[in-house]
């Protein structure tokens, strides 16, 4: 084995052995979770804002169907979601 072999294996084996960067319990996912949920939250309030000032259209039964399905479903989710990241974190 050559030099450099030998000193990517020792680092590979390091790096493996380290405890700290493995993630304890399921936190990584509910941070991943989050951010996702944080932008689709973000893309759908500039959808609706977009839709409302759209002159070519008639898009307010949509935007009230959209505003009841965030507010009863996508707000509902988040909360659920932080209620179990308490619970299991």
């Amino acid at each position: 084995m050559s030099q450099e072999s030998i000193k990517m294996w020792r680092k590979w084996k390091d790096w493996r052995l380290d405890e700290e960067t493995i993630p304890s319990g399921y936190d990584s996912y509910f941070n991943i979770i989050e951010k996702n949920l944080k932008r689709v939250g973000d893309n759908i309030k500039t959808l609706i804002k977009d839709l409302s000032r759209d002159r070519d259209g008639d898009y307010k039964k949509e935007i009230l169907e959209l505003q009841k399905l965030y507010k009863r479903n996508f707000i509902e989710l988040q909360v659920k979601l932080s209620e179990f990241r308490r619970k299991n974190t």
